[in-house]
């Protein structure tokens, strides 16, 4: 919000082609929208977008415009009493990918 920077967690699980986390709005960086730090994601597999349910009851749309596992980046909106609320771009990265016993590179399930 105001061109601030906020880092944000999401904590993904996959069920089928669908998934379902938790979104945690890291202390220590730039006020997170309206001070809500806590929310809930899911989204589709084969979807370039997910939905972020925050505590305060708004919601927020993320759009993917690249997606390079585990890269990707895009456009948000948050929306809250029937109105646009924020927007902005993000950034996100994946956690690294591991080393297995046959050198290969393998990494969490990617939504």
């Amino acid at each position: 919000m105001n061109a601030a920077r906020a880092k944000i967690t999401f904590d993904l699980k996959r069920e089928g082609n669908q998934f379902k986390g938790s979104y945690r709005c890291k202390a220590g960086n730039a006020v997170c929208r309206n001070n809500v730090d806590r929310g809930w994601v899911t989204g589709q597999v084969n979807a370039r977008g997910f939905r972020v349910a925050m505590e305060d009851t708004s919601w927020c749309m993320y759009f993917m415009d690249e997606f390079y596992p585990p890269k990707a980046d895009g456009e948000y909106t948050c929306y809250m009493n029937g109105g646009i609320a924020d927007q902005g771009t993000f950034e996100l990265t994946g956690p690294p990918a591991a080393p297995t016993d046959q050198g290969e590179a393998v990494g969490k399930p990617k939504p």
